[in-house]
């Protein structure tokens, strides 16, 4: 009788424990202790700057597109986005949207939806709390040998579904910035950003990162 009752105890006790001790418990650990240290990093982020190469891969095309530019972060809520020519386009994120000015001149707005909202998200994802934006993505993150961490995010809302399928961030081996982006779309479009050696906290001119009237 003794014998019964500790084995249903133990059976008990170990039901209890087993999303404790699950792989997806462990995952969630290591993804809460790297973005944790990411986060530390970052304490004293106040500008970030570095020049990549993007390579897009656009699905109907066979060959893939290159693109050269230059990133410019000013946290909490500033991001500029430039590619050189012969792109020559700029798109500036800021609290009013995400505005842009083309090869010709033009300066639009981008319109509201899952697109700008995403693009909103990329200040944190390159100069914030990434695990802030738990609420809106399905986030995992782990250590790489060289010290940096590479972050996936997933979006959980349908309309944000309708603009990325996924996100990988990888950053520095500082941790404070970033070395790779790669975004995956749910047309099957790709881009992949390779940054070189970022700047931090370099004096940024005001008038760059303020969007053209």
């Amino acid at each position: 009788m003794t014998f019964r009752k500790l084995s249903r105890r133990a059976v008990l006790a170990f039901a209890l424990a087993a999303p404790l001790l699950s792989p997806g418990a462990a995952r969630a650990d290591a993804t809460d202790d790297a973005l944790a240290k990411v986060t530390k990093a970052r304490k004293e982020l106040k500008t970030l700057i570095a020049r990549f190469t993007q390579v897009r891969q656009v699905g109907l095309l066979a060959e893939e597109v290159k693109s050269t530019g230059e990133l410019t972060v000013v946290t909490p809520d500033k991001l500029r986005w430039e590619l050189f020519p012969p792109d020559s386009i700029v798109f500036w994120v800021v609290k009013g949207g995400v505005f842009y000015r083309d090869a010709k001149g033009k300066v639009g707005k981008a319109p509201p939806g899952a697109m700008g909202a995403l693009v909103g998200d990329l200040i944190t994802f390159l100069g914030g709390d990434i695990g802030a934006l738990k609420a809106r993505y399905d986030l995992t993150a782990n250590e790489e040998s060289d010290g940096s961490v590479k972050i996936v995010a997933v979006p959980k809302s349908d309309e944000a579904k309708k603009a990325l399928k996924r996100l990988e961030v990888r950053t520095n081996a500082e941790r404070w910035g970033v070395s790779r982006i790669v975004i995956e779309e749910p047309s099957g479009d790709s881009s992949v950003i390779t940054f070189e050696t970022n700047k931090k906290n370099e004096k940024v001119d005001p008038d760059k990162m303020k969007p053209p009237a």
